[in-house]
């Protein structure tokens, strides 16, 4: 005989039938399903708030970034690489310093930043600092 296979998300909307349906304590039906309390009620209430669209899989985003590089030394290092195509990640950071920007990330990190914004692949750079995320901040 076959192994039954379910997914997470049925097994959520399950869940949240059974939380509706059924005379168990919330308690024994998230020991039933081997969550934690914790987890259950987020589940219902996502599946209260977004309907069966809330119990979907999820992936964990940090809600902010401390030592992500600020966007106007991202500018910066830019221009620099613009002004002076041949230089490395050294002698941009020492520029940099000398032009105000105190060196919070090290000059490598700057300059692979500023390559990845360069080259386009700033949509998926961890380094560019998005209006969005910095109202969360």
């Amino acid at each position: 005989m076959p192994w039954k296979v379910t997914c997470p998300v049925e097994e959520r909307m399950r869940f949240i039938t059974m939380v509706n349906d059924t005379d168990e304590t919330f308690t024994e039906l998230c020991t039933r399903f081997g969550i934690s309390r914790k987890t259950g009620y987020k589940w219902v209430e996502r599946y209260e708030a977004q309907g069966p669209g809330g119990l979907d899989e999820r992936r964990p985003v940090a809600r902010s970034c401390p030592h992500r590089t600020a966007g106007e030394v991202l500018d910066r290092v830019l221009e620099l690489r613009k002004e002076h195509p041949t230089w490395g990640a050294e002698e941009a950071a020492c520029a940099a310093v000398e032009h105000g920007y105190d060196g919070g990330a090290s000059g490598e990190y700057d300059w692979r930043c500023a390559n990845e914004v360069r080259s386009g692949s700033a949509a998926s750079a961890s380094c560019v600092r998005t209006d969005d995320r910095d109202a969360d901040g």
